[in-house]
This record gives C-alpha cells, structure tokens and sequence, in this order.
C-alpha cells in the first residue's frame, strides 16, 4: 500500500461511541479504526446495518468528531485542510425553487468565486461539460419537480463535481433509485470522478455495486467496528456490463459476502 505522502486522509486509531438508551451507558459504534484514503482511489465501505459506516463517513467529513484517534489530510490536521471536500447523500436534496444549471453552481456562489451572474469562461465550460456527460445538457434550465429521481441525483453529481473536488464522499446515494438506472449512475460516477482525479469513499449496502465500482473496499465488522477487510480490486479502470458476468467480478461478490458473514 502507498505510504502516508500519497494519502489524502490518514485516521489513526479512530473511537467513535455514541449515549445510549435509558441506562445512559455508551454506545460503542467505532473502534479503533485505521485507514488510508489515498489520491485518486474509489474507496468503498461495506457492512451489515448499524455498524457505522456512515459514521465513519461524517467523521472523515469532519462533521463528527472522534472520542479519540488522530484525523490528518494530506498530512496536517483535518481542522487545516483546505476545502476541497464535496459530500453527497442519499437524497439529492436539490433546491426547489432553482433550475438544475442554478442548483449546480450553488457551491460556487457560497464560496463567492462568481461575479453576480457573470460566470468566468472556464467555469461555464465545466457546467457544461458535466451537464454533457451526465445526459442533463438539454434539462440545465428545468426545475427539480421536472426531472425523473435518477435525473435529479445526476444533478446532484454535477453540482457535487462542480468545484473540482480532490475527494468525493458518497452516502449510499443511489439507494433510493431503481436498479437499472443505479447501475448507469453509479458508472457514471466512476468515470466522471476518475477523469477529474477525484478520489471517493463510497458507503452502500450492496455487494455487488461495491465489488463493481471500487478499486478498494474495506468491511466493518458489526459494532463496535472495525476493519475485518481491505481488499484491493484487480480489475483495472475500465468497468463495463461484461464486467459483471466475469469469473473474476463473481469470485469477488462471493468473497465478500464469506468475508461479511463471518466478519
């Protein structure tokens, strides 16, 4: 495995608990957890409900902090890394009252890089061409309330992807979406964030998109969790239908579900 220069977070011994019920005892939830996020990766969390995968992805986020352990990115404290994170979660979450083009250039206009309604030649070319390659360039000036729910989660992505992110956190963001058109999207993505050099860590329930979408792929063991697996994918970039009917995607779906019984 590359060493901690090339890694965008390093957590180090990583506890997580939350308060419990009526006795007032802790909830242990993350224990001990160690992980390098490395440049570029598609990184996926695996594990039975209630093991804290999404918690483990709120606290690499920095929007929940540890009991104990050490969070850096790129080798300095998470509280000093530059803003070059972008989340999305399992709902599009899109705003009502704003078209999809609108929508997509809401991260831009908080961070005040825009000049009014004025976009620089550059930025405009990059909502286009992620509105291109997501299928949405003839929807960039339709409301939410217009488009499919695999559409809106495509504006989602664009807006996600606009800032040019170096690490993209995805909330099981397709859970909600039927299977065929979770498949397209979830490709989609792969190959969007792989052009842009993004890295993602990618939380879901489902083998198979896991063993599909990732370069990687960590198993959490049922609470208090901590890393049963990491397992490196082999199959190089290129992930295409025939992919999923190949010796080796099955062999890597029936290891991971042997890995997470018995995990």
């Amino acid at each position: 495995m590359n060493q901690v220069g090339s890694s965008l977070i390093h957590l180090d011994n990583l506890h997580v608990s939350f308060k419990g019920g009526a006795s007032g005892q802790r909830l242990r939830v993350l224990d001990g957890i160690k992980l390098l996020v490395l440049e570029g990766q598609f990184l996926t969390i695996l594990g039975p409900s209630g093991c804290g995968k999404s918690t483990l992805l709120r606290v690499m986020a920095g929007l929940l902090p540890p009991e104990r352990g050490e969070i850096r990115w790129q080798g300095d404290l998470l509280e000093n890394r530059a803003s070059r994170m972008a989340m999305n979660f399992q709902k599009p979450v899109l705003l009502p009252w704003l078209s999809v083009w609108e929508n997509a250039l809401l991260p831009v206009r908080l961070t005040g890089k825009t000049n009014g309604h004025v976009l620089a030649p550059d930025l405009e070319q990059r909502l286009v061409d992620l509105l291109n390659l997501t299928g949405l360039a003839r929807f960039a000036h339709s409301m939410p309330h217009e488009l499919s729910g695999g559409m809106q989660m495509r504006a989602a992505l664009v807006r996600t992807l606009i800032t040019r992110p170096d690490l993209v956190f995805m909330d099981e963001p397709f859970s909600a979406i039927d299977e065929l058109t979770r498949q397209d999207l979830g490709q989609e993505f792969r190959e969007i964030a792989q052009s842009s050099g993004a890295a993602t860590v990618f939380v879901t329930h489902s083998i198979q998109e896991a063993a599909f979408l990732s370069d990687r792929i960590i198993i959490l063991s049922p609470r208090p969790s901590h890393i049963v697996e990491d397992l490196e994918v082999r199959y190089g970039n290129e992930r295409t239908d025939a992919l999923r009917r190949s010796r080796d995607f099955l062999d890597v779906c029936d290891h991971l579900r042997e890995v997470m019984a018995h995990g």
